[in-house]
């Protein structure tokens, strides 16, 4: 299993050397992932670094993440809002997603949208989408084959609505679960965070509202949206809790 505090020291050194690596290239690099929700509690010698980099020339960045010259090329031809790339450093599993500007944008501020993601091998899984109540929503991946690359493009829910409740998406999970901005230019990730989470929040109040006629946050709450909450230490799960507290007291 391997210790996790020395599992947690060893990706938050290896994370400052991949933020250094593309911060040139980059409006912000963040990390999330267990490192983020969970540090010194379950980060295992397997668990990834996760990585979200975002650019306004996510093409020009590839070439940082991407060794192989003819998926390369063939890259620079497409149009992804994102990219989902795996590779091993020091001997840990480095989870990157790349993201366009746009689609970052879109993210902090969409009721819902879905992108379009280049993944060099097909996920075959579920994602599971969490709703505000704790509902959970099985979505397939949708694996979509390229005549001239490798790897696939896949739709990747942004938010989701199953059974007229919101479901979270796999990157809105993400940075509503204790991220760490390790660094941006003019506040990029810092501004989008914060609108991220008034727009969700704002869903939160909305939603409970128009099934109950009141929001009960021991019912209802954003903490029940993340589909790593039971993973998380009793601090970020403190931080998560006060944020919703303080965003719903910005709605008033």
């Amino acid at each position: 299993m391997g210790n996790p505090f020395e599992e947690t020291k060893k990706r938050l050194r290896l994370a400052e050397e991949e933020a250094n690596r593309y911060r040139d290239l980059s409006l912000c690099v963040i990390l999330a992932g267990s490192v983020a929700y969970s540090p010194n509690h379950a980060v295992t010698e397997s668990s990834d670094l996760d990585l979200i980099v975002v650019s306004a020339d996510v093409k020009g960045m590839l070439s940082l993440l991407i060794e192989d010259s003819q998926e390369l090329s063939a890259l620079k031809n497409r149009f992804f809002e994102g990219y989902c790339l795996k590779r091993e450093s020091q001997g840990i599993p480095v989870s990157i997603h790349l993201l366009s500007e746009d689609a970052f944008d879109i993210i902090s501020k969409c009721f819902v949208s879905n992108m379009r993601v280049y993944r060099p091998k097909p996920k075959p899984e579920a994602y599971s989408l969490h709703g505000f109540d704790g509902a959970v929503y099985p979505y397939f991946i949708k694996n979509v084959s390229l005549p001239d690359l490798r790897g696939v493009r896949t739709i990747v829910p942004i938010s989701f609505i199953y059974d007229d409740r919101y479901h979270l998406g796999i990157h809105r999970d993400k940075l509503l679960s204790n991220p760490k901005i390790l660094c941006e230019s003019e506040q990029h990730a810092s501004a989008r965070i914060d609108k991220l989470w008034a727009v969700v929040v704002e869903n939160l109040y909305d939603e409970a509202h128009r099934l109950y006629g009141h929001l009960d946050l021991g019912r209802m709450n954003v903490l029940n949206a993340l589909s790593r909450s039971h993973k998380m230490t009793p601090a970020v799960i403190a931080e998560i809790t006060g944020k919703t507290s303080f965003y719903l007291s910005r709605l008033r």
